[in-house]
């Protein structure tokens, strides 16, 4: 069960090969799945950080959950001594709550990826923990309360592929796209377009059916065209736009572009 989300993240439009993929296990809704790569992008473009309390909070839910399902007992006050050994690799010991980690700071994009998992509750896959090791020899990653609700990620050509297997959605992040002018662009497929043929083909058995041009003309229109190709600020809006509450339950609406999308809700 779940709605399987993947995110890969590609350096831009030529490269063949993505810098690395992340598995989200619920995610692969139309608005969950711009909220992650929003929310990924933020963090690794360095727009805005992390704090230390932020990052014990994501964790520690992921601490609770193993701790219940080892069925040992859990103390709030632990938490923090229990992720100590990870929150030493972005803050200093002694470090407030209120201390923040800039993913950006991290030049290997790669290692950056990881990183920004791991910051947001999830963390490497467990079939790619070996190959990440290995490239990077001497440095510490976490293995313990990562959550696949918030991110598993891989970065070795078999793992990205076995991540992609999973894949009822994805999302596609081309770190410097010059289809749109140069910085990121998000295009995802987690959506229907409803033409006449479709529409036909799915109501053809109900004889209550409005024809598709009377059905149509009932929706609401909106200023997206969920096919196209998103610049961060677009995303932003995009995800800003249907959160309002004359927006949120419009999951089919009429383009901008006159065709009609079906969102997955």
């Amino acid at each position: 069960m779940g709605q399987r989300l993947v995110l890969s993240v590609y350096e831009n439009r030529q490269a063949k090969k993505p810098i690395g993929a992340l598995y989200y296990h619920w995610s692969a809704y139309t608005m969950s799945a711009y909220d992650e790569a929003m929310r990924l992008l933020l963090l690794f473009s360095g727009m805005v950080p992390i704090t230390k309390g932020d990052f014990v909070k994501l964790n520690g839910e992921n601490l609770k959950i193993t701790a219940e399902i080892r069925q040992e007992t859990f103390n709030e006050e632990q938490v923090e001594n229990s992720l100590s050994d990870y929150t030493q690799m972005f803050f200093d010991e002694a470090a407030g709550p209120e201390a923040e980690f800039y993913a950006n700071t991290i030049e290997d994009k790669a290692l950056r990826l990881i990183r920004c998992a791991e910051l947001l509750g999830g963390g490497v896959d467990c079939d790619d923990i070996d190959y990440v090791k290995k490239k990077y020899p001497g440095i510490i990653f976490k293995e313990d309360y990562i959550s696949r609700n918030n991110g598993l990620v891989a970065i070795s050509p078999k793992g990205i592929k076995e991540l992609k297997k999973w894949s009822e959605g994805d999302v596609n992040i081309y770190l410097d796209d010059e289809t749109i002018g140069g910085g990121p662009g998000i295009v995802s497929n987690i959506f229907t377009i409803i033409d006449e043929a479709r529409y036909e083909e799915w109501y053809q058995d109900d004889e209550n059916s409005k024809d598709f041009d009377n059905w149509k003309n009932e929706l609401p229109t909106e200023p997206f065209n969920l096919e196209e190709t998103f610049s961060f600020p677009q995303l932003v809006e995009l995800v800003g736009h249907f959160a309002q509450p004359e927006h949120y339950h419009n999951s089919i609406f009429i383009g901008k572009d006159g065709r009609v999308y079906q969102m997955v809700a």
